[in-house]
């Protein structure tokens, strides 16, 4: 597409690079998380009503710190917690 219009680009594109293929990466999520600042003391967590479904896992209204949080709980799987990481990476 860009290579015909740049479509507020700040230029046209000349040539893509050809796509390599999706990288899967192992991952251990608490250390990943709690690496990234993502990660809190879960005593100090109060989980209250569920909220939702995601594609990761549930949705929960929680408190934490005098404040109403929404939290994620994961799908027991390495797939939703590299998924997870790289939506949060997006919102930060």
């Amino acid at each position: 597409h860009y290579e015909q219009d740049a479509d507020g680009l700040c230029t046209q594109l000349k040539r893509s690079v050809p796509k390599q293929g999706r990288r899967e990466y192992s991952v251990d999520p608490e250390k990943a998380f709690k690496a990234a600042g993502w990660s809190i003391n879960r005593q100090e967590l109060r989980l209250l009503d569920s909220i939702g479904k995601g594609e990761f896992g549930d949705v929960l209204l929680g408190e934490w710190a005098g404040q109403k949080v929404a939290v994620k709980r994961l799908k027991d799987s390495s797939r939703a917690a590299q998924g997870l990481l790289e939506e949060a990476s997006l919102m930060t």
